[in-house]
């Protein structure tokens, strides 16, 4: 697919107008038609808006081999094939050897200067220092922006032997999707964020919390243990 024909599926898909997607970018119409006809690229700034407006990583949009309705791409939603792995843990090659800052969309805090060392279906893990202490967390690739190396560093990461469960019986912060709204001045913004809670386990499609509290796995943006 064309860059158009991938902004225009993406645009369709989200449920937006040429004139909602204009006004949300603070850009005119036109300009909408012409990308979308492939009489023209957006900026760098305005392909960070449209990613964080359509939840679609700049480089899915620009890779012409990448089809909207069926996504392959590292740090987007998975694939089937990934699926197909289930607890198995991923390497990410392309970022050995660098500490990374990984970007969200919307509200949604992102992480700085960690080590990714791998992934599975849903999420990205990594590892920060903090103090004293090695930290391992992990991000939900739905809400990834961008994926980028901030410091190269001596020592390449490895896949760790860690998956989902590495997080049950553990104290953790778990943050779930802060949405912002379609057009700029109009915001959902809630907090909804656990600071201290303790994870009982992970089933197909949610966790549950001790004492009986679930959650959409498709809704957390990041889990880190304390």
């Amino acid at each position: 697919m064309t860059f158009g024909e991938k902004l225009k599926a993406a645009r369709n898909i989200s449920g937006l107008s040429q004139e909602q997607f204009a006004e949300a970018l603070n850009i005119s119409r036109s300009a909408v038609a012409k990308w979308e006809n492939n009489k023209g690229i957006p900026d760098v700034s305005n392909l960070k808006g449209i990613s964080k407006l359509l939840n679609i990583s700049i480089d899915s949009l620009l890779n012409e081999n990448d089809n909207i309705e069926n996504k392959d791409i590292s740090f987007g939603i998975a694939s089937d094939d990934n699926k197909m792995q289930g607890e198995s843990i991923l390497p990410c090659p392309e970022y050995d050897g660098y500490n990374c800052t990984i970007e969200l969309n919307g509200w949604n805090d992102g992480v700085y200067d960690v080590i990714i060392i791998g992934q599975d279906s849903n999420f990205l893990y990594y590892q920060k220092q903090e103090k004293n202490k090695i930290v391992t967390g992990m991000i939900g690739k739905n809400y990834i922006v961008s994926v980028a190396k901030t410091k190269e560093i001596k020592t390449k990461s490895e896949t760790k032997d860690i998956s989902k469960l590495y997080f049950v019986d553990k104290h953790v912060i778990l943050e779930v999707a802060h949405k912002e709204g379609i057009l700029k001045g109009f915001f959902d913004y809630t907090n909804d964020d656990y600071l201290d809670v303790v994870i009982k386990k992970f089933n197909e499609k949610d966790l549950e919390l001790m004492f009986g509290h679930t959650i959409d796995i498709n809704k957390i943006t990041r889990i880190e243990e304390l």
